[in-house]
């Protein structure tokens, strides 16, 4: 997913923009910019029993890596960026019907894609560590998976089937699982205390 702003960046839009007072507590930089520019937001509305199967089918893991975001995108190259981008566009479009639809294999099989068009972009984009433990989830069923956090590190995500996720998790058992849900309340700060 996009980089996503504070609560407070988005209340300072909303100060400026008072027209703009409803809109959530975080926005992506593309839903901002459309904000700023006149134009609307069009929200998923997305059925209840869709955003159901979508959070029983996604399993989330702490890698513990933390890189520097800055030299992830110094390594773009213009060209490259560009297709990349527009690849990156277009699966946007296919995913928002599949999503729309409740396809949910099909947004699985679209994080897949998504991870190859990324890695496209750069060499920094993962590392050979990320890279196996990706491999390491397709092999055990998953049907794709994404590197979440700045700089391509931090957490990955995978969209797994119930029946497949035990198998996911006994291979990244070395990676710490996090449970979590879809929340509709906008940015707050979490505090992960392990045992």
């Amino acid at each position: 997913p996009p980089a996503v702003f504070s609560c407070q960046s988005v209340r300072s839009f909303r100060t400026a923009y008072p027209e703009y007072r409803t809109i959530p507590d975080a926005l992506s930089l593309p839903e901002l910019l459309r904000l700023a520019a006149g134009l609307p937001l069009h929200p998923l509305r997305l059925s209840t029993n869709t955003i159901s199967e979508l959070e029983s089918n996604l399993l989330y893991f702490r890698t513990g890596i933390q890189r520097d975001a800055s030299s992830v995108l110094g390594d773009q190259r213009k060209k490259a960026v560009i297709s990349a981008l527009d690849d990156i566009k277009s699966l946007g479009q296919e995913v928002k019907k599949f999503l729309l639809k409740g396809d949910l294999d099909a947004f699985g099989d679209s994080l897949h894609e998504h991870w190859l068009i990324k890695n496209r972009l750069s060499k920094k984009v993962s590392n050979p560590q990320i890279d196996e433990w990706y491999q390491e989830g397709i092999k055990a069923g998953a049907l794709g998976g994404k590197i979440l956090g700045a700089g391509g590190g931090g957490f990955m995500l995978f969209f797994v089937k119930p029946e497949r996720q035990a198998q996911v998790k006994e291979r990244l058992k070395h990676l710490i699982h996090v449970h979590f849900r879809i929340d509709y309340t906008g940015s707050k700060i979490v505090v992960y205390e392990p045992n």
